[in-house]
């Protein structure tokens, strides 16, 4: 049974999939960008008939992978978060053939659901990086309740793909990655904010609005974070522009303590299947999240 058959009155859904290649993967070192490539051209193909000029209203395609601001977009974000999120496998995946990987559903996608798993079916059936290597696609597991974490205070972040967040620094005037020793509570807070803040807008997840920044940047002042950070640097394809495009993150630990309240909790969870920080779009920014008290949050269930 694929997941689009299953049922949901929720505005969120977790796939857990699994793409089998006929033959080895090479030369892609993270996969995200590869995936998110592959469903897009065959969404497209599936959903748009609107040319090359600009798309028409309602075009579903557009709706998922491309959406525009609506007229109330805050004029600091300069793009629209499309309605899902990918969890891209492992950075050493690209040496087997079998790729795991989640795929988060919001609003129009969720709406689509049919839809979408066609065209992860047909992105399979396509091939997958540049010499196209056919794939089967698999549902392993698919959930529809929102990750949750008890009290604690104390929560470890295990990035599972590059975490790329910016700050301006003193003096100058474009904002900056931070590297490893520079990262603070602050930092994170602002970046899971605005994720949410902007998923919450366009797709209604999480149902409630957010608190004020204010609150959490003060509450910030409060928390220590730790972190056992590395600096990495890779390459995405841009088949656009037909070339190599480099990228930077941070991959390891981040260690929060402190008093972290209930709504902190619960968006740090919701974080695990929105990804947070820049290119998220790519796969980057995803981590899994472990309190003191579990030794894991957020395992999906078994399809029937």
């Amino acid at each position: 049974m694929s997941p689009a058959a299953t049922p949901s009155s929720l505005s969120i859904e977790r796939w857990s999939l699994r793409l089998t290649l006929a033959r080895p993967l090479t030369q892609v070192e993270h996969a995200g960008s590869m995936l998110r490539g592959a469903f897009g051209h065959a969404l497209k193909s599936l959903a748009c008939r609107c040319g090359d000029e600009q798309h028409m209203p309602g075009c579903p395609y557009q709706q998922i992978f491309d959406p525009l601001p609506p007229a109330d977009w805050p004029a600091r974000y300069r793009d629209c978060p499309p309605a899902f999120a990918l969890t891209p496998p492992a950075a050493d995946a690209s040496s087997r053939t079998r790729l795991d990987f989640a795929f988060t559903l919001l609003g129009p996608s969720h709406m689509q659901r049919a839809l979408v798993w066609e065209a992860w079916h047909q992105a399979a059936s396509h091939g997958l990086g540049n010499r196209q290597i056919p794939a089967r696609l698999q549902a392993i597991g698919y959930d529809t309740l929102l990750p949750r974490l008890e009290a604690t205070r104390r929560v470890r972040l295990q990035l599972t793909s590059p975490l790329l967040l910016k700050r301006k620094q003193p003096g100058q005037n474009t904002s900056q990655p931070l590297r490893p020793h520079e990262l603070g509570a602050a930092d994170l807070l602002l970046a899971l904010h605005r994720r949410l803040e902007l998923t919450q807008r366009l797709y209604g997840v999480p149902v409630q609005p957010l608190p004020p920044l204010a609150q959490w940047l003060a509450l910030a002042e409060r928390l220590e974070l730790r972190s056992n950070l590395q600096e990495h640097r890779f390459t995405r394809r841009s088949n656009r522009q037909q070339q190599h495009m480099p990228l930077y993150g941070l991959t390891g630990t981040l260690d929060l303590s402190g008093p972290l309240p209930p709504d902190l909790l619960e968006a740090l969870s919701l974080g695990q299947w929105l990804h947070v920080g820049g290119k998220v779009s790519f796969g980057m920014g995803g981590y899994r999240l472990f309190s003191t008290h579990e030794s894991s949050v957020n395992d999906g269930k078994s399809m029937p």
